[in-house]
């Protein structure tokens, strides 16, 4: 069989598997759709050792890590049973469902080992866990995000897994941006020096916007140098260059590492997607709007629905301001806030 023909069942294999979860592998590959003509053990071999290839870099090796991976940390889906997960309890039962032979299940653990990852320490008097994230569905720019840090800046699977489950459990103790019933949070994160911070709140960012957040506002320290670095950072590793393309800074000034910026391939609407507005600079911090004021305003949709409809929710822009910690600065986007006609409290 041809490799690209071999590849293609593979992909078609774990495609399902990724929806239905870990079930018989080897069925899969013989016969992964009703249309596929059926396999036979030579070719099931074949798609075997391109699964489990000596290639880290090969892409059906990378694919089966993915989701093999992604099956060790799973945290909601049914089939979980009771086993925490990322333990050895976990992968047996992953072996199980899959029907692995002894053989099999001894090539995958040792190729791809689980990640003892413990879990994140939340403590908090009210939490309740309401994001439910599912691949592909509203998590454009958190996916976006992982492909960056994955491929530009090479994070190892095991620190991608660790950000994952941080950055989800941050955002389950926000509220529910579709809920209809108010709700507010307060809380603090703490992390090392050279702990990977910035890259936890854009990605929290990122699966914040994604599931419905409509206004982030950063403060990023004291100073202008850090409120700037920290403006580059969400501009290089999130927005993206098609996002910044009526921006001076960074078109007529292109920077030395412009070429490691994030692409997305296409605008953001033209992919079906929502985009982002940029209040903030990487040289100029928040100043008043005056005149401009209607850009803090976001224009419903479904004007007979409110903001925080979905209908509404996921088709607005999300505006970002990185600001400094500043009175005057502070003062002056409190009092903008204080004037636009959107109700905040929707």
């Amino acid at each position: 069989m041809k490799k690209d023909d071999l590849s293609e069942r593979i992909g078609i294999a774990l495609g399902a598997l990724a929806s239905a979860g870990p079930r018989d592998l080897r069925a899969y590959l013989e016969k992964p759709a009703p249309d596929i003509e059926k396999a036979g053990e030579v070719k099931i071999a074949e798609a075997v050792d391109l699964i489990l290839s000596a290639d880290p870099n090969g892409s059906e090796r990378l694919r089966f890590s993915s989701l093999l991976r992604s099956w060790d940390n799973e945290k909601l889906a049914n089939w979980i049973k009771d086993t925490p997960r990322n333990t050895a309890e976990r992968r047996k039962l992953i072996h199980a469902l899959l029907k692995s032979s002894p053989e099999l299940e001894q090539r995958i653990d040792t190729l791809l080992p689980f990640y003892h990852l413990d879990e994140p320490l939340i403590v908090a008097e009210e939490h309740k866990a309401w994001f439910a994230p599912q691949p592909g569905v509203r998590d454009y720019y958190w996916s976006e995000y992982v492909r960056f840090l994955r491929e530009k800046r090479g994070w190892e699977d095991m620190s991608l897994i660790a950000m994952e489950n941080s950055t989800r459990a941050i955002l389950e103790c926000l509220a529910d941006p579709e809920a209809s019933a108010a709700y507010r949070s307060r809380g603090l994160v703490m992390g090392y020096v050279q702990s990977g911070k910035t890259a936890n709140f854009i990605g929290v960012s990122a699966r914040a916007a994604d599931a419905g957040y409509r206004l982030i506002i950063v403060m990023a320290g004291t100073w202008n140098i850090l409120r700037n670095q920290t403006q580059r950072r969400f501009d290089k590793e999130l927005l993206g260059k098609e996002l910044l393309k009526n921006d001076e800074a960074y078109v007529r000034y292109p920077p030395p590492d412009w070429d490691d910026f994030i692409e997305h391939g296409a605008e953001p609407d033209a992919i079906d997607q929502y985009t982002w507005q940029r209040l903030t600079r990487p040289n100029i911090d928040f100043r008043r709007l005056k005149a401009a004021i209607n850009t803090l305003d976001f224009e419903r949709r479904n004007k007979a629905a409110p903001i925080y409809d979905p209908s509404n929710l996921h088709f607005l822009p999300v505006k970002l301001l990185v600001v400094k910690k500043n009175r005057q600065i502070l003062d002056n986007l409190v009092n903008d806030l204080s004037l636009i006609s959107t109700n905040l409290k929707d």
